[in-house]
C-alpha cells in the first residue's frame, strides 16, 4: 500500500495554525510517513518569519499539542529567517507511525511573521511497513 498526496498553495495568517494537506483515510497498520512543506515567497512579499512549525496531526487546523507522538512528526524553528522575493524554502521529515484506528492525517503549518507573503504547499507519502 502506498499513498502520495500533494496539497495546493495555502496562504497563512500569522499566528494561526492551518492544515495545508489532508490525507485519504489510512488503514490500521505500521507506516513510514515522509512529508514536506514548501514555502514560496511572493514576488514582492519578502519578509522575516520569526517562528515556524510544520507537523503531522490527527486534528484539522490543530495546534502543536495535537501532533502525532512520533519523533520526526514535527519540525520547529524559533530562529528568525529572512526571505527575499521569490525565495523557496523546503522542510522535510519522516517517521514510522502506528495507526491504531483508521482515519486521515493532516499536515499543519504555523508561522509567525510581521511582513511578507508566503504560500505553503504540503506533500505526504505513506508506505505500509506492516
Amino acid at each position: 500500500y502506498y499513498l502520495k498526496a500533494t496539497g495546493t498553495g495555502t496562504t497563512l495568517t500569522t499566528g494561526i495554525t492551518k492544515s495545508i494537506l489532508t490525507t485519504a483515510s489510512i488503514p490500521i497498520g505500521v507506516w513510514r510517513i515522509d512529508w514536506s512543506v514548501q514555502n514560496v515567497v511572493g514576488a514582492s512579499g519578502a519578509g522575516t518569519i520569526t517562528q515556524s512549525q510544520s507537523f503531522v496531526s490527527t486534528t484539522l487546523d490543530g495546534n502543536n499539542t495535537t501532533v502525532v507522538p512520533f519523533t520526526g512528526s514535527i519540525v520547529r524553528s524559533h530562529v528568525a529567517e529572512v526571505y527575499g522575493n521569490n525565495d523557496i524554502q523546503l522542510i522535510t521529515s519522516s517517521f514510522t507511525y502506528q495507526q491504531s484506528t483508521a482515519g486521515v492525517l493532516y499536515l499543519n503549518a504555523f508561522r509567525v511573521f510581521s511582513t511578507g507573503t508566503y504560500s505553503f504547499t504540503g506533500e505526504v507519502a505513506i508506505t505500509r511497513l506492516a
